[in-house]
């Protein structure tokens, strides 16, 4: 099957803003981690500073993986999703803070994104 020059196009652009957000959501995952490690208390325990920080790799590698092997991308892209969604439910859990809850809006827009790009919306 292929796909006409329009189809192609709304694929690409897909891809292309799934790739920014996780990169976004990279740093902003790193950032937030960093910030409940300093902070402390509810914001610094394990469990939520794994989540981001795996959040945070799980991202990173879905857009190495859609840069060289694009026969991942749908796989890869679900798997970034999932990660995404438990990064924003994590963040959700503290949202009373300003910058969990910019976490949690970042981690959602990729997991949107992702999905896309997967094909599942």
């Amino acid at each position: 099957m292929t796909l006409d020059q329009p189809a192609l196009l709304q694929w690409r652009d897909a891809v292309r803003r799934c790739i920014q957000t996780c990169l976004d959501c990279h740093v902003t995952c790193l950032a937030t981690a960093r910030y409940g490690l300093q902070k402390g208390g509810a914001y610094g325990k394990e469990k939520h500073v794994r989540l981001l920080f795996d959040c945070s790799a799980v991202c990173h590698l879905c857009v190495v993986l859609l840069h060289s092997s694009p026969d991942l991308q749908g796989r890869i892209c679900e798997i970034c999703a999932e990660y995404c969604e438990r990064g924003a439910r994590n963040c959700e859990q503290l949202a009373a803070d300003e910058q969990l809850r910019a976490c949690a809006e970042s981690c959602r827009r990729c997991a949107t994104e992702c999905h896309q790009a997967a094909g599942d919306q």
